[in-house]
């Protein structure tokens, strides 16, 4: 073979391998990403009120911030109750923990109104979505309530401690080992 056919071959297996990287990478980076933000709220209710048999109500506001669509979205909460999207009750608004919605374009998004039958702790509180490119969870803001809760909310304080300490501690070290670098033997 001549050393021309050669170089020509290598060049555009080069060229062949460089689109494929690029195109996979394209695939890779164009996908659906789902940010959802949720607010949540209990009560006992009164011996003289009726409110249906609901204990709790959560709002979701699920949006698609990512470049491609979201489809087969699954949403799994500990509820039990009924449904309205987007200010619309659904016919099958009643529900057993998880329900299904419709693909999410780009930039589209719902909101997810809960009226629930039952109630959870805010630290059980965990709302997962699903979608066949990836997952999310609703984001319900720092769970406020006891000693978890303060932890929690001061996250950033114990961290710039943790570093605080660790500085002091490689100090202490790094001087420590200098003395015994140091010292001269007794005689």
């Amino acid at each position: 073979m001549s050393k021309t056919i050669i170089i020509t071959a290598i060049i555009t297996a080069i060229f062949t391998a460089i689109a494929a990287v690029v195109a996979v990478l394209g695939y890779l980076d164009e996908k659906p990403r789902l940010s959802a933000v949720g607010e949540y709220a209990t009560w006992t209710t009164p011996p003289d009120r009726d409110l249906g048999g609901f204990e709790s109500y959560a709002q979701i506001d699920l949006r698609n911030v990512g470049n491609a669509v979201a489809k087969d979205i699954k949403v799994q909460t500990p509820f039990s109750g009924i449904l309205a999207i987007d200010g619309k009750k659904i016919e099958s608004g009643e529900f057993e923990k998880n329900f299904s919605l419709q693909d999410l374009n780009p930039g589209e998004g719902h909101l997810l109104k809960i009226w629930a039958r039952n109630s959870v702790s805010d630290y059980f509180l965990d709302v997962n979505i699903t979608h066949t490119r990836g997952t999310a969870s609703v984001d319900f803001g720092y769970k406020t309530k006891g000693i978890v809760g303060w932890i929690s909310k001061s996250l950033d304080i114990f961290w710039a401690s943790y570093i605080l300490i660790f500085l002091l501690a490689a100090s202490f070290l790094a001087n420590y080992i200098h003395e015994l670098k140091t010292k001269k033997p007794m005689n």
